[in-house]
């Protein structure tokens, strides 16, 4: 999958990575990780501009770098 989720399969792929990631930092919030996450995109914390891919994909590496 790139970018988009468009089927119902990569769809549950991306929820999949993200609950996956947030059982890693049970503490924050949800929207607190998708914020916090998203804050090295261009548009900053906006996550309406995020593809999903890359949202899972800056989701997990936020929580990487969130439990060191």
């Amino acid at each position: 999958m790139k970018g988009r989720a468009a089927t119902v399969e990569a769809k549950r792929q991306v929820i999949d990575r993200i609950f996956s990631a947030w059982t890693k930092a049970p503490q924050l919030r949800l929207g607190q990780l998708l914020v916090n996450a998203n804050q090295a995109t261009p548009m900053g914390n906006d996550c309406f501009y995020t593809e999903d891919e890359r949202l899972a994909r800056l989701t997990e590496e936020f929580v990487e770098r969130f439990n060191q």
